[in-house]
């Protein structure tokens, strides 16, 4: 597992760090997220699955990331625009261990972002409750779509266009 992930975060590292600057405080290997509460931009808990054992969970800051990609030349209207999804993806066709994790897509009058993780779960099965699982994310974003977003002396509203 600690292959795989690793293997991710080299793969947002080099796939995404032309579209966000923050994209260099991710870890570069596995041992050292999974180890780390004190990180700026995720923190990993326990979660329990269905199954009863527990996984882990981790949960980026959608707020801190959408005020890192805010610029007048990515949203002249200043209107934020998200696309949000959510499904469960198996690591191995003989394992029940699985990735869930929950992704974000932006879009502005003239630019589409790729889809980015919000949170991601990890362990066998899928987590067993759904208020946990989705919690921080509904009070971001009612947070983020009550009052907007707020960055360098410039207001943001933000949408959801669509929950998968």
């Amino acid at each position: 597992m600690f292959q795989l992930l690793t293997f991710l975060l080299w793969w947002l590292t080099a796939h995404c760090i032309f579209l966000f600057g923050w994209i260099k405080e991710f870890p570069k290997d596995a041992r050292t997220l999974l180890n780390s509460a004190k990180g700026k931009i995720f923190n990993k808990v326990p979660m329990q699955a269905q199954s009863g054992k527990f996984g882990d969970f981790v949960y980026f800051s959608l707020q801190d990331i959408l005020a890192k990609m805010a610029d007048e030349k990515y949203f002249p209207s200043h209107v934020i625009s998200l696309c949000i999804n959510v499904d469960g993806l198996p690591l191995y066709k003989s394992s029940s261990t699985g990735f869930w994790p929950i992704l974000r897509k932006v879009f502005s009058r003239d630019w589409v972002w790729n889809p980015f993780p919000v949170a991601i779960y990890s362990r066998p099965g899928k987590p067993k409750n759904v208020e946990e699982y989705l919690g921080d994310l509904v009070i971001e974003l009612t947070s983020l779509i009550d009052n907007g977003l707020e960055v360098r002396g410039q207001h943001y509203d933000v949408e959801v266009l669509c929950n998968v």
